[in-house]
This record gives C-alpha cells, sequence and structure tokens, in this order.
C-alpha cells in the first residue's frame, strides 16, 4: 500500500512539471542551382523576359519511402518498443535532380515560375486507420528559350 502511495504521488508530481523554457532554434534552407547553371539551365521564381518556346506546365510530387518496423517484446509479450513509420529520407538536391532529368528531356533549357512546396497526403495503413505523410511539389512553366 506504501509503495501504491509512493508510485501515485511520484507519478502526480512528474505529470504536472510546466516547461518553462523553450530554447531558440533555427533551421536554414536553400537549393544550389549552381550545377543546374553550368549546364546552361535556368532556374526562376519569376517569368522569363527573353523569347522562348514554351514547352509545357510542368509538376513533379514526391513522397519518400515508408516501412513499418514492428514492435519488439520481452519474453511475457509485453511491448517493449512500439512499431513506428521508418523514413527512407531523400534529399531535395536529389529530387531536384529528377525533376531537372525530366524537364530536360523535354527540350527545356528554363523553367519559369518556379515553385518548391511541402505537401502532404493520407494514405491508409490498414483497418481503417490512415497515415499523414510529407512530400515535396516542384512546379513550373518549361521553356526553351531563343
Amino acid at each position: 500500500m506504501k509503495n501504491l502511495l509512493t508510485i501515485i504521488v511520484l507519478t502526480g508530481m512528474f505529470s504536472c512539471v510546466t516547461v518553462k523554457h523553450i530554447p531558440e532554434s533555427e533551421k536554414f534552407a536553400g537549393v544550389d542551382f549552381t550545377k543546374y547553371t553550368t549546364e546552361g539551365f535556368l532556374f526562376t521564381p519569376e517569368k522569363y523576359l527573353g523569347e522562348y518556346e514554351s514547352i509545357g506546365m510542368v509538376s513533379l510530387e514526391f513522397y519518400t519511402e515508408f516501412n513499418l518496423k514492428a514492435s519488439t517484446r520481452n519474453r511475457e509479450g509485453k511491448v517493449i518498443t512500439p512499431s513506428m513509420w521508418m523514413e527512407n529520407v531523400v534529399s531535395t538536391e536529389d529530387i531536384m535532380d529528377r525533376f531537372y532529368s525530366n524537364i530536360v528531356d523535354m527540350g527545356a533549357d528554363a523553367l519559369m515560375n518556379f515553385r518548391l512546396e511541402g505537401v502532404v497526403k493520407n494514405e491508409g495503413i490498414g483497418e481503417g486507420l490512415t497515415k499523414s505523410f510529407s512530400g515535396t511539389r516542384i512546379s513550373g512553366f518549361a521553356i526553351k528559350r531563343k
């Protein structure tokens, strides 16, 4: 009984802890277009003002692969670590390379109205459950400069 009371008191003490400070944090993100520029390709978020031939509207929506890691249990069958989704991370640079390859194959040497944004899709994961997955969308208007 005394142990039960101790557990209840300790649980109450630790569950009522108030956060009094959250340290500052910073995350820089950027996309380096240098390797595409050296190949003579132009990415611009603006309209290209020179003469050009229209190639077309282009868009790539990319979601990384996820695999469900099974939970682990002890000898008695009690869950030690729950199952969790493990992401196979793909860099923004790799996604840009795929996008670039596709639009060059179409005959483009520039992309105006360039947009890079995060997207989310909901996927059924069984038993009537869904999970949200984050992805990346790249889009713009592919052109051939004259």
